[in-house]
């Protein structure tokens, strides 16, 4: 509990703008039981000042910037420290001119080599700078005009537009990254004619094969008849991967339904299919 004495003390803090914790502190009670003092005796707002006069909210004090020496004016209610700068342009200039002034960590102090004119220089807060100065970076960039490079895919001389660029263009840029790819699968082990499937369902021969296919069988599966036109799909009658030389031949293909097409290929498998698999196929369905 509170006596009388503790809740004047409160309300003379709560007005010179001291917060809950700090009287709390002052007066070694909770925090929690000091607002709610303060709740219920109109004691809160910013900084207690909800119960001064309505003259004191408005109340300003003068200060001069740190850099220009402008007056600045803000408000008591601000929260946090009074503004030191006028602005940004201020205060940046300002910390521009006093670097020696700022609190630094050390383990954010970086040291690098200038890529351009080979001198040490320490960076701070930066592990990726690559010059020392932007007088630096402004030269290495207009001596890229004149470097020439090799491209790694074609062999062809090109000149840079950065320092980062290493193919002369976009088409070696993707064959470099087909080349990975077929790299990657060989040591993964990944079935190479499945990849070589997928990129051929984007083809328009393989689209043109299966409208073939459909329009022979008029949308319609043949095995149980379903007509629902993306509930369809064409069936190589024999293996896709086993025979390349009749993959888009509509004689090789069939139409079937989705759930006829799953269901063979989980009784026969993926891989070295027939047509007497599907004849074999159809005759049980039916």
């Amino acid at each position: 509990m509170l006596t009388q004495s503790q809740k004047t003390i409160i309300a003379e803090l709560r007005m010179s703008g001291n917060g809950y914790k700090k009287i709390a502190k002052m007066l070694g009670k909770s925090r929690d039981e000091v607002r709610q003092y303060c709740r219920g005796n109109n004691l809160l707002g910013l900084r207690g000042y909800a119960h001064l006069p309505e003259t004191k909210k408005t109340k300003h004090v003068s200060d001069r910037c740190d850099y220009c020496g402008k007056e600045i004016n803000h408000q008591e209610s601000k929260i946090g420290r009074p503004s030191r700068f006028c602005g940004d342009k201020c205060r940046r200039s300002w910390w521009a001119e006093n670097p020696n002034k700022k609190n630094k960590n050390d383990k954010a102090i970086y040291k690098h080599t200038c890529l351009y004119c080979g001198c040490l220089f320490e960076a701070y807060g930066n592990n990726n700078r690559k010059y020392c100065s932007k007088e630096c970076a402004g030269l290495a960039s207009q001596s890229l005009k004149n470097q020439v490079k090799e491209c790694p895919v074609c062999k062809n001389k090109f000149t840079p537009k950065t320092s980062n660029q290493r193919y002369c263009g976009i088409d070696c840029v993707k064959e470099k990254r087909r080349i990975r790819a077929d790299e990657l699968r060989e040591s993964k082990g990944v079935n190479a004619d499945r990849h070589e499937r997928k990129l051929r369902v984007s083809n328009w021969r393989y689209a043109q094969w299966r409208t073939d296919v459909f329009e022979r069988d008029e949308y319609t599966c043949q095995c149980c008849g379903d007509k629902k036109g993306k509930n369809l799909n064409a069936h190589h009658l024999f293996s896709y991967s086993d025979n390349k030389e009749v993959r888009l031949d509509a004689d090789n293909g069939i139409t079937l339904c989705i759930a006829c097409h799953t269901y063979f290929h989980r009784l026969f498998g993926y891989g070295g299919n027939t047509k007497g698999q599907f004849l074999k196929f159809k005759r049980v369905v039916i």
